[in-house]
């Protein structure tokens, strides 16, 4: 079930005085609705420096602990895996060895080179072809761009009301 938009109710301005007080009215809306902005960032912040202090200290007994914990069962892995598993079984947990996804690593060359490389010994399977449209290259030539089946371009006007006087904050 959707919720019902509420009617927005409007005053219409009748003269330009009317407009003009409008305007202020505006802006006296937008510089609150900034404030309480930057009153919310400023307490997230707050909240996220209090939150990293309390877990400061935490991080590092789990740190810690987990280095000792990697140097006591590497020392006695073949013992407790009897050579067989990754696993270290244990009455509170486990501990566990696991291979990361291979991942390509290129060391001392450029990609460039290496797909140079790929190219002389033909093995375009190494290779990726993207072929993607180019809207700004249609946009630089709209009498052509227009012709094709399907594009068309559009662009709309819309309406601003700008407060003068409004803090240097709202752009940020």
């Amino acid at each position: 079930m959707r919720a019902k938009k509420t009617a927005v109710t409007t005053t219409v301005p009748q003269t330009e005085l009317d407009a003009a007080a409008a305007l202020a009215k505006l802006g006296d809306a937008q510089r609150a609705l900034i404030n309480i902005q930057v009153a919310l960032d400023e307490a997230v912040a707050a909240a996220k420096l209090e939150a990293e202090d309390q877990a400061a200290p935490h991080r590092q007994v789990v740190e810690s602990v987990t280095y000792g914990l990697e140097i006591w069962a590497t020392a006695n892995r073949h013992e407790m895996t009897k050579g067989t598993t990754k696993t270290i079984a244990l009455s509170t947990g486990e501990l566990r060895w696991r291979l990361s996804p291979p991942a390509i690593k290129l060391r001392n060359i450029s990609a460039a080179k290496v797909i140079d490389v790929i190219q002389e010994l033909a093995l375009p399977r190494f290779l990726r072809t993207k072929v993607e449209l180019d809207k700004e290259a249609l946009l630089r030539e709209p009498d052509i761009a227009t012709k094709l089946p399907g594009v068309a371009i559009e662009h709309a006007e819309t309406f601003e009301a700008r407060p003068a006087g409004l803090p240097l904050r709202e752009v940020a």
